[in-house]
């Protein structure tokens, strides 16, 4: 969720879905806008991913630069579909079935003006290529800072170890990730 405080409106992305009903047909990404001064809802877009921007997700973070209209969209997990669906929980102890590894998504950019979507940076899945790289996450903060450029500031517990933080700047095309120990 985050605030266009100009505006005076509340943009939020994504939904609660049980996970009984994680079916493709019902993992679409809602996007509303709630206008705060008229106390009304407005759907932006019923699914996102067919846009271009992130499918169904949750624990992501979204900031917002005012002046050019953008929102800003980083990690969190990607909702799958429910794989064992029908089976009871003796079934799936029995099997040994276990969740299959977790899916982040990436960097996005909403264009409010447009209506448009940019992918700025995929996830890197933790098997980092080079400098433009981001590793996705979940738990973490953000925070938007425009002075000449444009800074979103990401903070979070490196592999949920409360004891070191991983400060991530991204800087229009460069980023740069920073690990301090705090113990």
């Amino acid at each position: 969720m985050c605030l266009d405080p100009e505006r005076r409106q509340i943009f939020t992305l994504g939904r609660y879905l049980d996970s009984a009903l994680r079916i493709p047909d019902n993992l679409k990404s809602d996007f509303y806008m709630y206008d705060i001064e008229n106390n009304k809802w407005t759907q932006v877009t019923e699914d996102t991913a067919s846009l271009g921007g992130p499918k169904l997700i949750f624990d992501h973070q979204m900031v917002m630069d005012v002046e050019k209209r953008i929102i800003y969209v980083f990690g969190g997990r990607v909702l799958t579909p429910s794989r064992w669906e029908g089976l009871g929980l003796d079934e799936l102890r029995t099997n040994n079935y276990t969740p299959s590894e977790a899916i982040f998504s990436g960097l996005y950019a909403y264009h409010v003006s447009t209506n448009t979507w940019t992918k700025l940076r995929d996830d890197c899945s933790g098997n980092s290529t080079g400098p433009q790289d981001i590793k996705s996450r979940i738990g973490h903060s953000m925070l938007f800072h425009s002075v000449s450029f444009f800074y979103i500031h990401i903070m979070c517990a490196k592999d949920c170890q409360p004891s070191v933080l991983v400060f991530s700047l991204y800087l229009a095309t460069q980023i740069s990730e920073i690990v301090v120990s705090i113990s």
